[in-house]
């Protein structure tokens, strides 16, 4: 009968623990699942009220947007089914472990440094305003890249099928490939003086406030119509 109470009276004394656990994992559900944004009425710009609009444009109604809370130095603990991760002006300085479904990453105005390592099927990359300095990969799905304002000084081994490319306000001094795929550059207060050849698809070019817009660069602002043979102008 003794043994009985006992085994019983240990059983009451591992309830609370058990429970706390259980308690301690729901509190963590809680916060994930106030931390998604769903779209509960189709895909209404009010239900992404974190989204800029640069990254809004690239939302579809299937996606899992996923906020990082401002306090968070990681991607640990990030959803794994996220397809959209809005970290901008976060505390964020490492992108390692993302999502492996990651469609669209924004991680402007962190304290991200170093890219290592990008989701194979990642399709927009926001990176403005950090103190990025490399990119030693890029997927080749990516079709948007915006390193503006950021310390990278080279521009390599761009995808093929990069469609936007913004690397304004950067120490990038020259610009030796463009993919084919590429409608849309901003290289804005950049070190770049010279630009001789340009994808024939090109359909705008910003390079207002380069050092020498020489011959290959006919105005600051260049919307692409009449010259698509690949050049603006001959080069010298």
């Amino acid at each position: 009968m003794k043994s009985l109470i006992l085994g019983a009276l240990c059983s009451l004394a591992l309830l609370p623990s058990a429970y706390a656990e259980g308690f301690e994992y729901q509190d963590q559900r809680d916060t994930v699942d106030n931390e998604l944004v769903a779209f509960e009425h189709g895909r209404d710009r009010a239900s992404c009220r974190s989204c800029s609009e640069e990254v809004w444009q690239h939302v579809r109604e299937d996606d899992v947007v996923y906020q990082l809370p401002a306090g968070r130095t990681n991607l640990r603990t990030v959803p794994r089914d996220v397809t959209v991760l809005l970290a901008a002006g976060t505390d964020l300085d490492s992108i390692r472990h993302a999502p492996p479904g990651l469609r669209v990453l924004d991680v402007s105005g962190t304290a991200v440094s170093s890219v290592r390592y990008l989701p194979s099927g990642l399709e927009v990359f926001l990176a403005s305003d950090t103190q990025v300095s490399s990119i030693r990969y890029l997927p080749g799905s990516l079709k948007w890249l915006d390193i503006s304002r950021s310390r990278v000084s080279s521009l390599r081994y761009l995808p093929e099928g990069l469609e936007y490319l913004d690397a304004s306000d950067t120490d990038v001094e020259s610009v030796r490939y463009l993919p084919s795929a590429l409608k849309h550059l901003r290289i804005r207060n950049t070190e770049v003086n010279s630009l001789c050849y340009l994808p024939s698809g090109l359909e705008t070019l910003d390079a207002s406030g380069s050092t020498d817009r020489t011959s290959c660069v006919a105005s600051s602002v260049i919307i692409l119509g009449a010259n698509r043979g690949g050049y603006v102008e001959q080069c010298h």
